[in-house]
């Protein structure tokens, strides 16, 4: 009796069995990777299902903050009107500003990102001294990309202004989703040297570099939030990771976008070290730092051509001198 109730499922398995075997498998597709240089089409994933809001851990900021924006529309509303393939934002951000002969990529499947897409634009510039007009590159990456944020990373080199190939201005992007329909974009900014530069003139290029990204970015702060609403959560200058407080920093009405003048060798000539120079603060001061640089710049050639012996340089040294001892016994 018991070996007969046992017998029974043994059989029912066994027929089952049997079934499979002879039956065709389905088969199932599974979706390659995308290949190298290959168009994607990148869409903020939708949150899991009943799974608890775990906050995006954003990354250090660099180092001058140029944005700063609260929206209350959900981040997937942000990522979709500015980052996709099919959104017109970012051209419509650089028609605002002038620029000339934009063109953009699509997303594609590049190195170790998730994808990148590249920039190309044409930016006027004002200063009556410098070139008029520069071309921009910029490199977009997609580092992290989530339901709960993204992080992209900019890279832009500037061609057709002097010695531009000394420094690279680098942008970093982070908008996080607080779980309840509103989000939050932070955009921090650096200029970045790749070649020793002279002390001052250093200070100069980066300090300028910064006006202008400060200045192209308010105003996409502004076009941001006349798109999604919202406004900026404080005010202040240096960036301090999402907690940090303001919009973009005070600039100078001689900024001129992204793309600045790059650095200068000692052999550079009057009117390209005028053209750098004279753009920050008054008029008078902005003059007298140029005096005050190219003084320092003639000084510095001379000597480098006294130590090489150089016969006209020592008797321009010596005329030099003994007008001065002129001057100085005149007035006594």
């Amino acid at each position: 009796m018991v070996a007969g109730a046992l017998q029974q499922p043994r059989q029912a398995l066994q027929r089952r069995l049997r079934q499979l075997k002879g039956s065709v498998p389905v088969p199932v597709a599974v979706a390659e990777p995308p290949q190298e240089g290959a168009v994607v089409d990148l869409q903020l994933p939708l949150p899991p299902a009943r799974a608890p809001f775990l906050p995006m851990l954003p990354p250090r900021p660099l180092k001058v903050l140029m944005a700063d924006v609260s929206l209350p529309v959900p981040l997937s509303a942000v990522w979709t009107g500015i980052f996709t393939n099919e959104s017109q934002f970012l051209a419509a951000f650089h028609a605002a500003r002038s620029d000339l002969d934009f063109v953009i990529t699509p997303w594609t499947k590049s190195g170790p990102s998730l994808a990148s897409r590249t920039l190309q634009y044409v930016s006027p510039l004002s200063n009556p001294l410098g070139p008029r007009l520069a071309r921009n590159t910029e490199v977009l990456e997609c580092i992290q990309l989530a339901a709960t944020g993204f992080v992209l990373h900019t890279r832009c080199t500037t061609e057709g202004v002097p010695f531009s190939g000394n420094f690279a201005n680098y942008l970093q992007w982070v908008g996080t989703d607080d779980g309840r329909g509103c989000s939050r974009l932070v955009v921090t900014g650096e200029c970045r040297f790749h070649t020793q530069v002279w002390g001052p003139l250093r200070g100069k290029v980066e300090s300028e570099s910064i006006k202008g990204m400060a200045l192209a970015y308010a105003q996409f702060s502004r076009m941001v939030q006349e798109t999604f609403g919202g406004g900026s959560p404080g005010a202040g200058g240096s960036a301090g990771g999402l907690g940090m407080a303001g919009g973009p920093p005070a600039v100078g009405p001689q900024g001129g976008g992204v793309a600045m003048l790059g650095a200068l060798p000692l052999s550079t000539p009057r009117t390209q070290l005028a053209a750098l120079l004279g753009g920050a603060g008054s008029s008078g001061q902005g003059s007298a730092n140029t005096a005050t640089v190219l003084a320092l710049v003639l000084v510095v050639l001379l000597l480098y051509r006294l130590s090489l012996g150089d016969v006209m340089a020592v008797q321009l040294l010596r005329r030099l001198t003994g007008q001065a001892l002129t001057g100085t016994a005149s007035a006594v």
